[in-house]
């Protein structure tokens, strides 16, 4: 079912996408909304990358909540290339 979440994803977007994750605590299923089994925690840019050869990792990096200056959540994000001309 990801597979063809990410297929409809990667369609028709800039050449250019990023993608962020916040990071949690812990691994697996983390809760959401009073759910249990709606937020999963795992390498999907990983899965892009290794799925579609036509991705390149461009840049990636890291937020961090105690940043003196510019604080935020835990986050780290993903700038992927599009390239068109390969698959």
């Amino acid at each position: 079912m990801l597979a063809v979440t990410y297929r409809k994803a990667l369609r028709g977007v800039e050449p250019l996408v990023a993608r962020v994750r916040v990071l949690q605590s812990h691994a697996g299923c983390n809760p959401y909304r009073d759910h249990t089994d709606r937020l999963f925690k795992r390498d999907f840019t990983g899965e892009m990358l290794d799925m579609f050869s036509d991705l390149e990792l461009v840049d990636y990096g890291f937020v961090y909540r105690r940043d003196p200056i510019f604080p935020q959540d835990d986050i780290t994000w993903f700038l992927l290339e599009k390239n068109v001309g390969r698959r």
